[in-house]
């Protein structure tokens, strides 16, 4: 109860020391290292080094500290274990701060393998989140539950469910840290398995890993999808059968290959969800080609190549490797959609494509 009490006391704290406002004029699904290297110069001194302290996990002298949050604001961070010595200044206790939608919440700092993810998927699917007062939701796949605060702040209660117990314990953390936790239930397990096998949601939700990355590349578990992308979307297909409301929703954000004239795993989807009784509208966002010099290549490559360190493959290698994955596949591209799925007498998927190339910026927004 006193770690609760004082969690809560966090957003007002944040509020009188200048962070929230600070944090109100950045956008969350920006490349945090990206939003610094640009106010770099236009911020004052002290506030850049406040961000990159709050950010990214640099370390800051507690006076410092203390002029920019005030002294009180530090020493309840002290109390709660979220800030801690190293060396002769202060770190965030590997945490990372963000704000989305008048909700606080801490998750890894951004690291080539992150175990507790949030990114750019994250805040494409919480920004198609949709009011439900009194009704139930469930979050899959939650990490440190940016949908799950979400849908809580918009009157639901909520099962949030992830396979990482210490994701689950931040998730309770954020909860207590938005006065949250009288609607939020977090689980520990593999996706619908904690569930009682009758239990029906109003909106299930799902960030799972969903990058098609090729088969032998390197790369972290919160991304990678499999080589199309479906390695644990089919498994929360499969098991979506029986869960929703007659007027429930299922809503997830995924990756898929494609070429010219198809995406590769709407055939599989449509299946899936039609053995699940469920109709589906798969919406393409954006594609991004699959070339050598392409910059999706060179992306996942770099993340590949930081992941795994010890790898003797070059950065130039494990392009190729990606390059040959892609092509044995038939793949022009990769894309970006967003899938609704509801009950339905007439189950099945229909695909609308707005897609356009390489909007790398921006995957889950129209160019």
């Amino acid at each position: 109860m006193r770690q609760s009490i004082c969690l809560s006391s966090l957003p007002r704290l944040f509020d009188m020391s200048g962070v929230t406002d600070l944090f109100d004029s950045l956008d969350p699904s920006e490349d945090q290292y990206q939003v610094i290297d640009r106010l770099e110069g236009r911020l004052d001194r002290d506030m850049t080094k406040l961000l990159r302290f709050l950010t990214l996990g640099e370390a800051i002298s507690e006076e410092k500290l203390a002029k920019n949050m005030g002294k009180k604001l530090c020493a309840e961070l002290f109390r709660l274990g979220l800030l801690t010595h190293y060396e002769d200044k202060l770190q965030l206790s590997g945490l990372s701060l963000h704000r989305y939608r008048g909700i606080w919440f801490f998750s890894d700092i951004p690291q080539p393998s992150p175990t507790l993810y949030f990114g750019k998927d994250s805040v494409a699917l919480a920004s198609r989140l949709y009011h439900g007062i009194g009704h139930k939701a469930l979050d899959l796949c939650a990490g440190p539950g940016i949908q799950t605060l979400v849908l809580a702040s918009m009157g639901y209660t909520v099962d949030s469910i992830d396979i990482n117990p210490f994701a689950s314990k931040l998730c309770e953390i954020n909860a207590s840290c938005n006065s949250l936790s009288r609607k939020i239930t977090t689980r520990t397990g593999d996706l619908f398995s904690p569930l009682d096998s009758g239990a029906t949601f109003d909106i299930i939700v799902a960030n799972p890993p969903l990058l098609p990355i090729p088969k032998g590349v390197p790369y972290p578990f919160v991304g990678d999808g499999g080589t199309d992308g479906l390695a644990v979307v089919r498994r929360i297909i499969s098991g979506l059968h029986g869960r929703l409301t007659d007027q429930g929703q299922f809503l997830m954000v995924g990756m898929s290959c494609r070429d010219d004239f198809s995406i590769f795993s709407a055939a599989e989807l449509s299946n899936a969800l039609s053995e699940s009784s469920l109709a589906g509208l798969m919406t393409v966002i954006s594609s991004y080609g699959v070339a050598d010099t392409d910059p999706w290549i060179n992306g996942v490559a770099l993340t590949s190549k930081a992941h795994s360190p010890q790898s003797t493959s070059n950065l130039q290698e494990i392009k190729e490797q990606l390059v040959k994955g892609y092509t044995q596949q038939g793949a022009t591209a990769v894309c970006t959609y967003v899938l609704r799925a509801w009950p339905s007498a007439h189950p099945g998927l229909t695909v609308r494509d707005y897609s356009g190339i390489d909007n790398y910026q921006a995957p889950w927004i129209i160019p």
